[in-house]
């Protein structure tokens, strides 16, 4: 009996292109996925732009990275706070002259405008990098990402000499090696990063 070299097992020629068209399905597939990941991070880092950059954090960011703001652990110097604890630590601007804008000052603080409360240094800064730290170690965004819109100001923040006596003050304080850990590991990443990139 003679085998028909040329005979076509249909059932093979059937599996294989179901299976070619389930490859072809799985890469169209991730790569609209890719298309709104994309779009989805785009739209997510210009919202926390928007919520991130105001005019508050400008100032602090400036006053940071000219190192002119300097954390104060308690409220018993020759200036002290009315009305507030000895132990209100707080950030003290160093710039002569400097006023906060009109309405910017929480109450608690009267018209001190030269002093920022460590609430304010939370909210406005080192609460939004800790976000972005959590975020970066999800996987939701890209640390390429994080980089290009806030590696500056990471940068600012995290060589600044006042901010690292107050993460090391509420460390002690709260008893909490944690307390802004995605902080410091996000500013390492991005330093590490940008090595790597020069």
């Amino acid at each position: 009996m003679m085998t028909c070299i040329y005979c076509w097992n249909w059932n093979t020629i059937w599996t294989f292109i179901a299976a070619m068209a389930t490859i072809s399905l799985a890469i169209i597939a991730w790569v609209q996925l890719k298309k709104f990941r994309d779009v989805s991070t785009a739209q997510f880092i210009q919202n926390f732009k928007n919520d991130f950059f105001t005019p508050k954090a400008m100032s602090l960011f400036m006053l940071l990275e000219f190192e002119q703001i300097k954390f104060c652990e308690e409220n018993k110097e020759g200036d002290k706070i009315p009305n507030l604890p000895d132990d209100f630590s707080h950030f003290k601007v160093t710039l002569p002259n400097f006023q906060r804008s009109a309405g910017e000052t929480p109450d608690y603080l009267g018209e001190l405008k030269n002093v920022y409360s460590c609430y304010e240094i939370d909210d406005c800064i080192l609460g939004n990098f800790e976000e972005l730290g959590l975020l970066e170690e999800q996987e939701t965004v890209s640390l390429k990402s994080i980089n290009e819109v806030f590696g500056v100001y990471l940068d600012v923040v995290g060589k600044n000499n006042e901010i690292k006596i107050y993460i090391k003050y509420l460390r002690d304080e709260y008893k909490d090696v944690t307390i802004y850990e995605r902080f410091d590991t996000l500013v390492s990443k991005i330093n590490k990063l940008n090595r790597k990139n020069d």
